[in-house]
């Protein structure tokens, strides 16, 4: 199965991230993120990152973890090779997710190709199927 993957979007990328889980979709939406900007594949694994949101909705909790993301990016310079631990905890009014991020605080030491702004919740959808979930979204580039 594919982890994400991108579609044409006007001056921002629209991306859809896959997974068995809500938990494995959010966590390779986290790539999806952090691969618009740097190929994760090739950032070293050796610092580890880990936080915690909160949120109402589950819509808003994916925004949330979006939103530390890039905090962690602008405020260390962490770029992300794995998510190591993903876990989504609740239910309607009361979402919880737990990640830990491995990769590397030397922004310096690889390609970075332009900016994430910010997350959107333009076209946010999140589809929870049968052993099929996908977290789709835009981000302001």
């Amino acid at each position: 199965m594919r982890r994400f993957e991108y579609f044409d979007h006007t001056a921002d990328t629209l991306f859809r991230a896959y997974g068995d889980s809500f938990e494995e979709a959010l966590a390779n939406a986290v790539l999806a993120v952090y691969n618009t900007m740097v190929d994760t594949g090739s950032v070293a694994a050796v610092e580890e990152r880990s936080f915690r949101v909160e949120a109402p909705r589950r819509e808003t909790l994916v925004y949330d973890v979006f939103e530390e993301v890039l905090f962690l990016l602008d405020t260390e310079s962490f770029l992300c090779h794995e998510v190591s631990s993903c876990r989504v905890t609740g239910r309607e009014g009361s979402w919880t997710a737990s990640l830990t991020l491995r990769g590397d605080l030397r922004a310096d030491r690889y390609e970075v190709s332009g900016q994430v702004k910010a997350p959107t919740y333009h076209e946010m959808r999140i589809g929870l199927g049968k052993g099929k979930v996908f977290i789709q979204a835009v981000l302001d580039l």
